[in-house]
């Protein structure tokens, strides 16, 4: 039997945001298949669902903000790092997704951590038995419900029983599918949903990335601002917020005539069109800032291929110590970045 608290909460999020899927046809979530390219989570609302407008207004300290991101070791961003989760999965700190089914087995939420939302603990959600956090410390894992519209963001799963019973992990939230995924209910430091802004291979493969990206940075200043609601990681020479928006000043016209692969064209028509958003830091591994790309856990838990290795190999991407480095850096004036000035509240942020 359900506690009160938990249906109060779970109920509450049902009743209030009917499932909504963005951008996409009706399609059927499977376990080990990844989404069509045109899917993305949450709604138009999302500031990771918003196009930049023209004119966006920039921060104050734009330059001196992008000087510091390039004053690393690279010029640019670190490489994108696809992960293959069947030879290392130690490496991966993505985000693992998972699409619940009404005959999976039955889990109950409990977090651990003093800063945890414990109104949730006792929550039931399915997720299938083959389900695997990342293998990297942070075991981030996601579990989406089609049925109910909600998405489960975990981190730190530290006890995952194959038949179900408690589900142990640090801390995590829930969220419609329906909202705009921000606002204190995800898995990351800035407490954004966990499928935000993640690299997909279906969007690789198509040519063609609808969303904002999210951005992880070395350390940041200790604060932040929306739409992160938390801190990251600080060091005292960093002038980023959590929550920082920062884009490409580049037209498309300017990234086509690039002479760099289609791959890469795509994520830089991302980062111009969307920009990056900073929800967590990597604690300093070499570069300044990077992108992240989606788990091949989703893929391999279930035996099936990961669709970004698949790519990395058709597109010749060097191998080595358990990953495929995409190069990201070369061919790019990064001083072409900019970052956007900071928001208080979510309303008229990203207004056209």
């Amino acid at each position: 039997m359900r506690r009160p608290l938990e249906l109060l909460v779970v109920s509450a999020l049902v009743l209030m945001h009917a499932p909504a899927f963005s951008a996409c046809a009706p399609f059927v979530f499977t376990n080990g298949v990844a989404p069509p390219a045109c899917w993305r989570p949450f709604s138009l609302l999302s500031p990771f669902n918003k196009p930049l407008p023209a004119n966006p207004r920039l921060h104050p300290d734009s330059k001196a903000l992008v000087a510091w991101l390039g004053k690393a070791s690279l010029p640019g961003p670190n490489d994108l790092q696809v992960i293959d989760t069947v030879r290392a999965p130690e490496l991966d700190y993505s985000k693992p997704t998972y699409y619940s089914r009404p005959d999976d087995p039955e889990y109950r939420l409990l977090f651990t951590m003093p800063y945890a939302n414990k109104a949730l603990n006792g929550t039931a959600l399915r997720i299938p038995a083959q389900a695997l956090p990342a293998g990297g410390q942070d075991a981030h894992m996601t579990v989406i419900d089609p049925v109910r519209g909600l998405v489960f963001s975990l981190f730190g799963v530290r006890s995952k029983p194959l038949h179900g019973g408690v589900l142990s992990a640090f801390a995590g939230g829930v969220q419609p599918l329906s909202s705009d995924g921000v606002g204190g209910h995800g898995g990351t430091s800035a407490g954004f949903s966990n499928p935000l802004g993640l690299i997909r291979g279906a969007e690789l493969m198509a040519g063609r990335i609808d969303h904002a990206l999210f951005a992880v940075v070395d350390c940041t200043n200790g604060q932040w601002q929306w739409p992160a609601v938390g801190p990251a990681l600080a060091c005292g020479a960093s002038p980023v917020y959590n929550g920082m928006h920062f884009y490409l000043d580049m037209t498309p016209a300017e990234i086509n005539a690039l002479e760099l692969p289609p791959w890469r064209k795509t994520i830089l028509r991302a980062m111009a069109e969307y920009g990056m958003f900073v929800g967590d830091t990597s604690g300093g591994q070499g570069a300044r800032w990077q992108v992240q790309p989606e788990s091949g856990r989703t893929f391999s838990s279930f035996g099936k291929a990961i669709p970004l290795v698949e790519f990395a190999r058709e597109n010749g991407i060097p191998y080595g110590n358990g990953q495929y480095r995409m190069n990201l850096r070369d061919g790019i004036d990064w001083g072409r970045l900019k970052v956007l000035a900071p928001c208080v509240a979510r309303d008229g942020c990203l207004a056209n």
